[in-house]
């Protein structure tokens, strides 16, 4: 176990400082992309949502709302479309009526934004795997490819993604309301990796005066003590935490929420997250639980609710 908790430290420290070390901001829009057609009158908010790390299987359009014109295109992908789901019922449980109703989501697609981080899988999404299993895979994939190797192809890959994302990103919205005719206000939601691109276009959008909130979920870029934490009070900061102030385009005066669970390592690069992944059962991963986990169905709620306060116009 020592052993392990000492790979585990060293794999994570060092994809951090690679990752830290070369990623740098690039934030010139591009056109690209073509948005879905107008499905009517121009909503006053939009939700712009950007998927997780390898995020790109079991891609389904949504429509949030009963009879809402505006169906997303999938790539929002799965816990985003939860957050959503839950902020729906809640405040139509609250109030009577549809939060998303004339919400659009303009999710990235592999397009503009590939979400890729290539690392070997283990199988530890799609199974409980006992301790001892998960130890033989991961040397088989070490017998395989070297450690060092791994990393920097993760970390390769990582930041090829987000390039290309925070430079594709601006023109792919610019094409969504070229299709629509609309300019609304938008609401960023970024989960992981998504949270790197969206942060990147923070400050263009609030120049503009259109930013009305930010929700990032499991942020590799959240300092130590954020005001904005939800669900973590005390974190260490995430994987990225060493990236340069200057380096971000966050528009620190727009409302936030980073939710980061207790024990995710992504956005909680701490001792405490390191020995949880190892205590915790492989298929129980923290960071893969974001609104699929009823164990924390009170933080999911407080997340939700703010989110829906910022559309309604009462927060």
């Amino acid at each position: 176990m020592p052993l392990l908790r000492r790979l585990l430290g060293q794999v994570t420290l060092t994809v951090s400082l690679v990752m830290a070390a070369v990623l740098a901001p690039v934030l010139a829009p591009v056109a690209a992309a073509v948005a879905q057609e107008t499905a009517g009158a121009c909503p006053e908010v939009a939700v712009i949502a950007a998927r997780g790390s390898e995020q790109n299987e079991d891609i389904q359009p949504r429509r949030y709302a009963e009879g809402s014109p505006w169906v997303s295109n999938g790539y929002e992908a799965k816990n985003i479309s939860l957050f959503l789901d839950l902020a729906e019922q809640r405040h139509l449980a609250r109030t009577g009526q549809s939060l998303l109703h004339d919400v659009p989501v303009i999710a990235l697609d592999d397009t503009v934004y590939p979400a890729t981080l290539s690392i070997p899988s283990i199988g530890i999404d799609e199974e409980n795997l006992p301790l001892d299993v998960v130890l033989t895979r991961v040397n088989q994939v070490l017998g395989e490819r070297p450690l060092p190797e791994l990393v920097n192809g993760a970390a390769r890959s990582f930041l090829e993604s987000v390039r290309t994302g925070v430079t594709m990103a601006g023109g792919y919205v610019t094409g969504w309301e070229e299709a629509t005719g609309c300019r609304p206000d938008y609401i960023l939601i970024g989960y992981s990796q998504g949270a790197v691109v969206l942060n990147a276009q923070e400050a263009r959008l609030a120049s503009q005066g259109r930013l009305r909130g930010v929700v990032y979920l499991g942020n590799p870029l959240l300092a130590a003590g954020d005001p904005s934490i939800i669900g973590n009070p005390v974190t260490a900061g995430g994987m990225l935490k060493a990236v340069p102030r200057t380096w971000r385009q966050t528009a620190w005066d727009t409302p936030r929420v980073n939710y980061c669970l207790h024990g995710d390592l992504i956005c909680d690069i701490s001792a405490e997250s390191v020995d949880r992944v190892i205590i915790r059962p492989a298929g129980e991963m923290t960071h893969i639980r974001y609104f699929d986990d009823p164990a924390y169905a009170e933080t999911d709620a407080l997340v939700a609710d703010t989110f829906a306060g910022w559309i309604a116009g009462s927060a």
